[in-house]
């Protein structure tokens, strides 16, 4: 069985597949840094997750989940943070396009106060990574964590 929040993390990417972001390289959970060959990524992760109980016992249970995406862009003239700014727009453009995740999630908006992140790393070529935070509100049956 798998938990909604697995599901949420696997909608997000599949949203990205589908807009074609960072031309298809999206992953998941990846550990790994990003190859030298490869100008443009995206590595979709879960932060954190806070539920909130129904006032119904067996009710559903409320969830805010935190998604990390980080853009990558590597470019060898210019600024380091041009690439991966193209890529965060895209980004933001697909979240808009499926507010529900496929109907999974009631609300995907950006994480208030702390939406986006930069970092920036010189070590064989040039590579910008900007991170944005979406809350997404989903529930489950019950006390489970199962949609």
């Amino acid at each position: 069985m798998t938990t909604a929040h697995r599901l949420i993390l696997k909608a997000v990417s599949s949203v990205l597949l589908a807009a074609d972001v960072a031309d298809g390289k999206v992953y998941t959970s990846r550990v790994r840094s990003i190859s030298a060959e490869t100008p443009h990524a995206v590595v979709v992760r879960l932060g954190r997750s806070m539920s909130s109980l129904s006032s119904v016992k067996g009710g559903p249970t409320g969830w805010m989940t935190l998604v990390q995406i980080e853009s990558y862009g590597r470019m060898t003239n210019g600024e380091p943070d041009e690439a991966s700014d193209a890529i965060v727009e895209a980004v933001f453009a697909a979240m808009a396009a499926s507010p529900t995740l496929g109907n999974l999630a009631t609300a995907v908006e950006p994480y208030p106060d702390d939406t986006l992140s930069w970092d920036l790393d010189v070590l064989d070529e040039k590579l910008a990574c900007i991170t944005a935070k979406f809350v997404v509100s989903h529930t489950t049956k019950g006390r489970t964590l199962t949609q």
